[in-house]
């Protein structure tokens, strides 16, 4: 009876080896999502503003000046022809009145030139200072996502700066971009 129990045993086990074994590889072939490839494609670019589209809302509260959803089309100029084209962008931001600086936040979109058929569409926060008598200047982290065509789901991120002489940001604003795009081959 030990016998019989021992060989019933082992045979299952066979069994079980047999079945978990097979002529395809465990292992995967190509890479699983998370482990794809990522390309970079780094770019710089000069931001221009072109027409004022909406003055958005404003209102005073204490020292500060609060704008809501004030939209403006700027020029992209950038090194990669993915991303040139215009922006329209749409711009909150709570700016101190006597300093001029102050918190912004938003959101952009963009159809590249060369790609008519794409879009771009992401975010953006902020902070303005003061850098001069009549100068400021506001550091941007953006974010974006592509969609359709040779962009479809590929990411942006860019770091900006941005120049104005209007401590009210009445007469608009000028600025400089380095970012990267990337995406999955």
């Amino acid at each position: 009876m030990k016998t019989l129990k021992s060989v019933v045993a082992i045979t299952a086990f066979m069994g079980l080896v047999f079945l978990g074994c097979s002529e395809k590889s465990q292992l995967p072939n190509e890479p699983a999502n998370s482990l794809e490839k990522v390309t970079t494609t780094d770019y710089t670019a000069t931001i221009t503003i072109d027409s004022l589209v909406d003055l958005g809302s404003t209102k005073i509260v204490g020292q500060n000046m609060i704008v809501k959803d004030r939209v403006v089309l700027t020029r992209f100029e950038a090194s990669s022809d993915s991303v040139t084209g215009n922006l329209l962008v749409t711009i909150n931001f709570r700016y101190n009145l006597i300093t001029g600086e102050g918190p912004s936040h938003g959101k952009w979109s963009n159809v590249p030139d060369a790609y008519p058929d794409v879009l771009w569409e992401g975010s953006f926060t902020g902070y303005r200072t003061k850098t001069g008598e009549s100068e400021w200047t506001e550091n941007l982290h953006v974010v974006g996502k592509g969609e359709g065509g040779v962009i479809d789901g590929m990411k942006n991120f860019a770091d900006g700066l941005m120049y104005s002489d209007d401590i009210y940001e009445r007469t608009g604003f000028f600025g400089t971009a380095i970012g990267v795009i990337k995406s999955k081959e």
